[in-house]
Order: C-alpha cells, then sequence, then structure tokens
C-alpha cells in the first residue's frame, strides 16, 4: 500500500472561533494530499463562524454538520468517527481555532503510516505564542508505554489512529464507550484527547504507537475562551479521573 492510498479523515470541531476557522480551512485547502475527507461540526456557534465554510461548501472531500445545540467537542468527534470513517482510514484531529503547519503535514502523516506501519501516532505542535518549543514524546520503555493513563502526557498534536481501532476494537470491549463519560453517563466535556488516548493506547501493541518528531501542527494559544484557558482545573479533574479509569485490554489487530 502506498502512502497515496491512505485516506486520511480529519475530524474538525468548532465553536465561536470565527477570526481563527478561516486560516484552519485554508490549511487544509492548502495540502499537497488530496485523499482526504474533513469534517466540520458547528457547535451551535452564535458569532457566525460557519460563514468561513462557504469557500469549500461545494468541494465534494467536506462535510458541515451545525448542531442546534452546543455538545462539545467529544460527543461531536465520537459522532464523526463512527458515522464518517471506513476501517483503513487515518482519523487525525483538528480543532477548528488551529491549522496545519505545513502544506505537506498530511502527506507526511500519510507516510508516517506507511513507513511506520502503526496503528496511533502523534506528533509536535509549534505553539502560536512561542511559549513553548512543543509538546510530545516517544514513550521510552514498554513498561513506561503500558502505566501511561498514570503518567504525564506524552501524545500531542497532530493526533491520529487507524478508524477501525477506535469504531470496532474499542467499541467490542466497551460498547457504550464508558472510558469516553464521566460518573453521570455523559461525555466528558473537557480533555477529550486524553479521553480518547488513553484508551486507544490500552489497545495498541507498544510497537505499533508511533511519535513522529516532526512539526505538523499550529496550536492556537491566542482564543480567548480555550478551555486551556478558562478550565484548566476542570480539565485537571477531568485527567485525574480518566487515569483511574480500568484499561482495556490489547488486542493484536486493529482490524
Amino acid at each position: 500500500m502506498t502512502h497515496l492510498q491512505n485516506k486520511i479523515v480529519l475530524i474538525v470541531p468548532f465553536y465561536n472561533c470565527k477570526e481563527f476557522l478561516e486560516g484552519c480551512v485554508a490549511s487544509i485547502l492548502s495540502q499537497d494530499y488530496d485523499n482526504i475527507r474533513a469534517v466540520f461540526i458547528g457547535d451551535a456557534s452564535s458569532d457566525g463562524s460557519s460563514e468561513a465554510l462557504d469557500q469549500i461548501k461545494d468541494d465534494p472531500r467536506f462535510v458541515f454538520i451545525r448542531n442546534e445545540q452546543n455538545l462539545t467537542a467529544l460527543p461531536n468527534i465520537h459522532k464523526a468517527v463512527m458515522e464518517f470513517t471506513e476501517p483503513n482510514d487515518i482519523v487525525a484531529l483538528l480543532d477548528g481555532d488551529d491549522r496545519l503547519l505545513k502544506t505537506n503535514s498530511l502527506s507526511t502523516l500519510a507516510k508516517i503510516y506507511e513507513d511506520q506501519d502503526c496503528w496511533v501516532s502523534w506528533s509536535l505542535a509549534k505553539w502560536s505564542d512561542n511559549s513553548h518549543p512543543g509538546i510530545g514524546s516517544a514513550y521510552p520503555t514498554e513498561r513506561e508505554y503500558k502505566s501511561q493513563r498514570q503518567l504525564p502526557l506524552r501524545y500531542s498534536h497532530l493526533r491520529s489512529w487507524r478508524a477501525a481501532l477506535y469504531t470496532k476494537r474499542f467499541a467490542e470491549q466497551d460498547p457504550s464507550f464508558s472510558g469516553l463519560k464521566d460518573k453521570n453517563n455523559e461525555f466528558y466535556r473537557v480533555t477529550y484527547d486524553v479521553a480518547i488516548f488513553a484508551n486507544l493506547l490500552n489497545l495498541t501493541p507498544y510497537s505499533k504507537a508511533y511519535f513522529a518528531p516532526v512539526y505538523l501542527y499550529w496550536y492556537n494559544r491566542g482564543n480567548p475562551i480555550s478551555d486551556d484557558k478558562v478550565r484548566q482545573k476542570y480539565q485537571t479533574d477531568v485527567h485525574m479521573e480518566i487515569s483511574r479509569k480500568p484499561d482495556l485490554k490489547q488486542v493484536d489487530s486493529y482490524l
């Protein structure tokens, strides 16, 4: 399989980020990789964000879902993965106020999956305010990898995985996706990256989880309503709750 045969499905939830969304869309349109589907989910924005999507309304590679009620990112991501992916697709997450850093971000991602034969990958992000050189690193040992729920995060943007690892393997062991939900059986409203990846890494053998030491993502530190700015304690509390959830069992195939 060549990397051009790897379809990448970008899941892009957004809420009230009109001033940033146009840059997000432009970063996708500028990619040198065509085998994509981009699923934009407008989460009941009230600032006219959706106007930024007018330029892609006739492009068959793009899907736009408009919510009547604000759901937050995780339930939107879950619904999009379950409804708009096929088993071998590479699912990648892109927030609507962020963007792909380079015009070859997606072709690089596709080649990573070809060369490394991985099921899950993460890379590095450039922070918009240059306050951090980029977070993300490999798990140095299998022992640490298996304890990842209880340890500081190593997985950062651009986060991705083979679709069936979620839609099939995760669903087999946890049909209600309780690993993504709080004590009230509601999808977590923050910290979706930890909720998803803690479970996907449980399922994935150490040899099939790959950290790519390349910058593929632009992380926006300038959005005044980002969870990172306004709900840090809540994020920490949710992270701790996820760390205490039971592990899923490792599988021998993502299909």
